[in-house]
């Protein structure tokens, strides 16, 4: 028998509302959400990484190795770990008591995640391709301006993100939202009487 959320319909009824995960649904979408989640740190760590040595390498071949295995990286590896991190996270939300607004830990690593999908799709694509570009033509030179900081920057910034969202996950600070609270106490008025 599967578990559902039930709230009280306009008539004082109670209806059926967004159904819990099965457990064994939930086990795999948690196994699905870790694994993605630490793929997509995992490979943040190698952007920083890239970045790092493209700012720093002395000759264009390895700017142009750095940027351009960066570019790949951020096309084919980073958005889809990105995307199918926070799907998960968004599945896990909404089939689970936890939910996605109930505790502030929980929203705010969804904030976390959609913003920093966000910056890599609409941002940081961007800067990847100028980069690889800029090292990539003929005569190119090895001052690509602030195209190269960036590339460092914004791994950096990435990687505090998911570390933070690692420690959220574990901790679980802060308690409920308003919202939570409030829904809470339903279910307890609901469950009593």
């Amino acid at each position: 028998m599967t578990s559902t959320r039930t709230s009280p319909g306009r008539t004082g009824s109670t209806r059926r509302a967004i159904p819990l995960m099965p457990p064994r649904v939930r086990k795999i979408v948690l196994t699905l959400h870790v694994i993605f989640s630490v793929g997509w740190l995992g490979i943040d760590v190698a952007m920083l990484t890239l970045g790092i040595t493209g700012f720093t390498g002395s000759t264009i071949e390895t700017m142009r190795e750095s940027y351009i295995t960066m570019e790949r990286f951020g096309d084919l590896l980073v958005i889809p770990a990105g995307f199918c991190a926070v799907l998960t996270g968004l599945l896990l939300g909404l089939g689970t008591p936890w939910g996605l607004l109930r505790h502030y830990w929980v929203t705010v690593k969804l904030l976390l995640g959609l913003g920093a999908l966000t910056l890599v799709v609409f941002a940081l694509r961007v800067q990847l391709h100028d980069a690889a570009s800029l090292v990539s033509r003929p005569g190119a030179s090895t001052d690509i301006g602030f195209v190269g900081t960036t590339l460092v920057i914004a791994p950096s910034v990435a990687l505090l993100l998911y570390t933070g969202n690692v420690v959220l996950s574990i901790f679980k600070p802060w308690g409920r939202t308003s919202y939570g609270k409030r829904k809470n106490a339903e279910s307890v008025r609901r469950i009593s009487g």
